[in-house]
C-alpha cells in the first residue's frame, strides 16, 4: 500500500494513472467503487512516492501506470479502460524507447 497523504492509501497496481486539476490530482484506479479519487496534492508528490519502475510522467499534468496502456497511436495512449491520454512530445521519445525495451 502507497499512503499519499492520510487517509489516502492505495495499491500502486489499481492505480491506472493520475492527473492533475489545479491543486488537486485526480487518481483513476481500476477499482470499480472508487474510479475517481481527487485528493488535494501535488503530482509531484505522488511521483515521488510512485514506484518508479512502474509509473512513467507522459504529460506535464499526467502520470500513467505502464501496465495499464494497451497501446500508444502518435500522440495519444490508449488505456485498457478505454480513455485517451495526449503524451507530450518530449516525453513521447523516452516512452516509446520504453516500449521498445520490454518487447
Amino acid at each position: 500500500m502507497l499512503q499519499f497523504k492520510e487517509g489516502l492509501q492505495l495499491r500502486a497496481d489499481s492505480i491506472m494513472y493520475l492527473t492533475s486539476e489545479g491543486n488537486y490530482v485526480v487518481f483513476v484506479t481500476s477499482n470499480e467503487n472508487q474510479s475517481r479519487l481527487k485528493e488535494r496534492i501535488t503530482l509531484k508528490r505522488c511521483e515521488e512516492i510512485l514506484p518508479e519502475l512502474l509509473f512513467k510522467r507522459i504529460h506535464r499534468a499526467v502520470i500513467v501506470n505502464l501496465s495499464y496502456i494497451e497501446r500508444i497511436n502518435g500522440t495519444f495512449i490508449y488505456m485498457k479502460n478505454g480513455d485517451e491520454l495526449k503524451i507530450s512530445r518530449a516525453l513521447k521519445k523516452e516512452l516509446l524507447e520504453l516500449e521498445s525495451e520490454e518487447v
